[in-house]
């Protein structure tokens, strides 16, 4: 992990030297040259997180077939690395032996511009550093994109998607967005958000106390939430197909909410109080932006019950934040206050990617020890 660390700490560094004066007029955009070098380093890890060698194992039975026939039939017989054929056919498309880390390389690069373009064009200049930031370490976002590669991929095609749809392009997002429902079936959720974000959003109050009231119901009653999931799972057959499991998998956990929760709960409460308050202050395209940070908190309840599944989707709501959080935050008139919520925020950042490498097992285990393709590309 130390090489993803100082690697990020590098990039961090470089884009907040944009903001000073001797690099203001240069042609040199140091935020692409932060985001080419945590591309680079993205593109060549090989087994790094717990999923990696999984996906590339089923890259390898995928190389077993011999035509498109023979995959859609696996999948028609229910066998389950078949069930996302956006995913099975990109890499049945890459070339042995290597083709996986073609695949791998080709994906960070999607990625990474699309978190670039992002950053670009929803947050002011001054703050590039403070949206890096956020995606390097929150381990939601750069960090878990190492092991978690399918749905990664699907994150950052939904964010193009939502770009693309407020740029007018409908149909190129809706192209987009399909074509992420193919590599991950969780990317389904973000399709309702998608056709309605050019809809007026002109009623803040309205949104975010709806959106307050129902995050309260919710953390109020989370002891149902498992019964509405597994209702939900049973009356919608295409979730049954492919999330039931998850019923019998996943135990439901016994998380509280205790003082972690509350800290977390802040920068929520900043972002929900300007949709209410300040909603006007915003562009269409931030509006969008920020109530769908906002709608990631009423995912929460569900993680504290079912976060194997639920964490999955939230992630497709709170990787908003990365622009969302720094347009939020500029405008705290209160200096005092935007101190104390800057502090509050960067600690929980920080206590969650220390806890990611270091305390939690799957991860501290799986992100360890940092290897590249060409320790094995020089083993053909």
């Amino acid at each position: 992990m130390v090489i993803v660390l100082i690697t990020s700490i590098i990039a961090l560094i470089l884009v907040y030297f944009q903001k000073h004066v001797c690099f203001k007029q240069s042609k040199i955009t140091l935020l692409g040259l932060a985001f080419t070098l945590i591309t680079i380093l993205q593109a060549i890890h090989y087994n790094y997180g717990s999923d990696y060698i999984n996906y590339y194992n089923n890259y390898l039975l995928y190389k077993e077939s011999s035509s498109v026939s023979q995959l859609l039939f696996l999948k028609s017989i229910g066998s389950g690395a078949f069930k996302d054929m956006g995913w099975v056919l990109i890499n049945w498309l890459m070339p042995e032996p290597n083709g996986f880390f073609l695949l791998i390389i080709i994906i960070s690069i999607i990625e990474n511009i699309i978190y670039y373009k992002l950053i670009k064009a929803y947050t002011d200049k001054r703050h590039w550093w403070k949206s890096l930031a956020i995606y390097l370490f929150v381990t939601s976002y750069y960090v878990l994109n190492y092991s978690a590669i399918r749905q990664g991929f699907a994150v950052s095609l939904c964010i193009l998607s939502i770009m693309l749809v407020l740029d007018d392009r409908i149909m190129s997002s809706l192209a987009v967005a399909v074509f992420a429902v193919t590599i991950h079936s969780s990317a389904l959720v973000m399709i309702p958000f998608i056709v309605t974000s050019k809809l007026p959003l002109k009623n803040g109050c309205k949104y975010g106390t709806t959106i307050l009231f129902i995050s309260v119901v919710l953390f109020l009653g989370n002891t149902i939430v498992w019964g509405i999931f597994e209702h939900i799972i049973d009356l919608i057959p295409f979730l049954g197909n492919h999330y039931a499991h998850y019923v019998e998998d996943i135990p439901v956990t016994e998380k509280s909410l205790g003082l972690g929760f509350v800290l977390h709960s802040v920068m929520y409460m900043v972002l929900i109080y300007h949709v209410i308050v300040r909603f006007n202050e915003y562009s269409h395209n931030q509006r969008v932006v920020i109530l769908l940070t906002c709608i990631s908190y009423c995912i929460i309840p569900f993680q504290l019950t079912i976060s194997g599944l639920v964490s999955r989707i939230g992630t497709y709501f709170s990787v908003f934040q990365i622009v969302a959080v720094p347009m939020v935050y500029s405008k705290i008139k209160d200096s005092m206050l935007r101190l104390g919520v800057g502090f509050i925020y960067v600690f929980m950042m920080l206590h969650g990617y220390y806890r990611f490498f270091f305390v939690t097992q799957w991860s501290s285990e799986s992100f360890a020890e940092f290897q590249t393709i060409f320790s094995v590309l020089f083993n053909y």
